[in-house]
């Protein structure tokens, strides 16, 4: 019995690499952003601990290289953290109310420039909404918004 000639099939070689890298390397950024899409509700609080963690850590050895307990400077970087938040809201939140109040005012602004801009260029700008827009503002800054 002759035993049959093992069969050799020439290698194909393509410069720069497979043919088949570049779809596999496609296909597994989708399945990786598959995958994050769909644990994304496990991955954002776990991203959001780690980030906590790390801003957490050199805060919490300063503390223990104070002599404090372990606990008890985790405890001391976590208040210190809620305490600079709140600080930080304290300052933001007047701002913040202030800009709220002058937003119609500011919208109106805004069109007025953007009207005068366009009619630079040479385009129609306006219309009803910005008349609108116009008659909110002027109700807000008289004094007498019942006359309207």
């Amino acid at each position: 019995m002759v035993e049959p000639k093992a069969i050799r099939y020439p290698t194909v070689h393509l410069s720069g690499g497979s043919a088949i890298r570049r779809p596999l390397i496609v296909l597994a950024v989708c399945a990786v952003a598959a995958v994050g899409y769909v644990a994304r509700d496990f991955l954002i609080p776990t991203a959001g601990a780690v980030v906590l963690a790390l801003i957490l850590t050199p805060v919490a050895n300063t503390l223990e290289r104070l002599r404090l307990p372990d606990s008890v400077a985790a405890a001391a970087a976590v208040l210190l953290l809620t305490l600079v938040i709140a600080g930080l809201l304290a300052v933001a939140i007047p701002s913040i109310s202030s800009w709220a109040e002058q937003a119609p005012f500011l919208t109106l602004t805004l069109e007025r420039k953007a009207r005068r801009t366009a009619q630079v260029a040479g385009l129609h700008a306006g219309g009803d909404q910005s008349r609108r827009t116009g008659d909110v503002c002027r109700r807000q800054q008289s004094p007498r918004a019942a006359d309207w």
